[in-house]
């Protein structure tokens, strides 16, 4: 018994190196070996616990490093993808804006010629077939064709108030029927 005794405290007593050569071949055929004290069959038990939890740390950690990167970059794509449509509908609404200034001056620099035309080269009194009449003509033409259906009114109620739709002493008509806007033609 004496034997024994020795044998068990000689075995408890082995240098790491044989527990973990033991734990490595525990964990590759998955069963105990013979001969093993309690205490070593303990320590190997709680070993194997700590690799298996250091294991799942290891496992969370690098999914933390993978997981991480990759949902910040689905954040920013995201950001990137709705910046992006905001930077689209201000452009377009710019756009519009620009085009509508444009409208805008176009109309207004009709009107002041116009009256330049009505005030200084007399256009009111000019005969069909004076300069200042078919420069008044080209010009009228010119812009409504670029201006929308709201300035084009505006424009055509400006000729009518200052006569130049038609002068009713002669009948000459400036412009035609046919290039009024729809909702006009009845003036």
């Amino acid at each position: 018994m004496a034997t024994r005794t020795n044998k068990n405290k000689q075995q408890v007593q082995q240098p790491a190196g044989s527990v973990a050569q033991q734990l490595a071949k525990i964990r590759s055929n998955g069963h105990q070996m013979p001969g093993l004290t309690n205490a070593q069959q303990d320590f190997m038990k709680q070993s194997k616990q700590k690799v298996n939890g250091k294991a799942l740390r290891e496992w969370l950690n690098v999914s933390g490093i993978i997981l991480i990167p990759l949902m910040l970059g689905i954040f920013t794509i995201n950001s990137n993808i709705q910046q992006n449509n905001i930077a689209l509908g201000n452009r377009k609404a710019d756009i519009q804006r620009q085009e509508d200034q444009q409208k805008e001056n176009i109309l207004d620099t009709y009107i002041h010629d116009m009256s330049d035309l009505i005030f200084t080269k007399g256009l009111r009194i000019s005969k069909p077939g004076d300069e200042v009449r078919v420069t008044a003509r080209a010009e009228t033409l010119i812009t409504l064709r670029q201006l929308d259906g709201a300035r084009k009114g505006i424009a055509m109620q400006f000729l009518y108030e200052a006569e130049l739709i038609i002068n009713l002493d002669n009948k000459d008509v400036i412009i035609r029927r046919t290039t009024m806007p729809d909702g006009l033609k009845h003036v």
